[in-house]
């Protein structure tokens, strides 16, 4: 004899709550990693320059600052895309990648710059 399984609206519901609750953790994961990513990039950079002399640091506080802003802004961004509703979810997904992306291509160009100013004074 075969027992026929009723399926609820109400656990239709909730598979679909969970369905949605454990893709918000992956997603909210994977900006949580990126930012991780970004912050130990930020840190490396931090150290070089703070390693140098001060006439040095003179030279790269302006662009220092510059990175440290782009850095909140991805911050700021990835807070908001956590916070958004779904349909505007994939223009922040966008928004957040541009920003990350220049914030890398900010923090490769300052390291190099400083690596040629650093062995420029020796």
């Amino acid at each position: 004899m075969i027992k026929k399984i009723k399926t609820t609206g109400e656990d239709l519901k909730e598979e679909v709550s969970d369905a949605v609750d454990i893709s918000k953790d992956y997603t909210v994961e994977q900006w949580d990693k990126m930012n991780t990513e970004i912050d130990e990039k930020m840190q490396k950079v931090s150290n070089e320059y703070n390693e140098q002399n001060e006439e040095f640091k003179d030279k790269f506080k302006v662009k220092k600052a510059e990175l440290n802003k782009q850095k909140e802004q991805l911050q700021d961004k990835i807070k908001e895309l956590n916070e958004a509703v779904d349909d505007k979810k994939e223009a922040l997904k966008q928004e957040v990648n541009e920003i990350k992306t220049s914030l890398d291509q900010s923090l490769t160009t300052f390291q190099k710059e400083m690596d040629v100013k650093s062995n420029s004074l020796k």
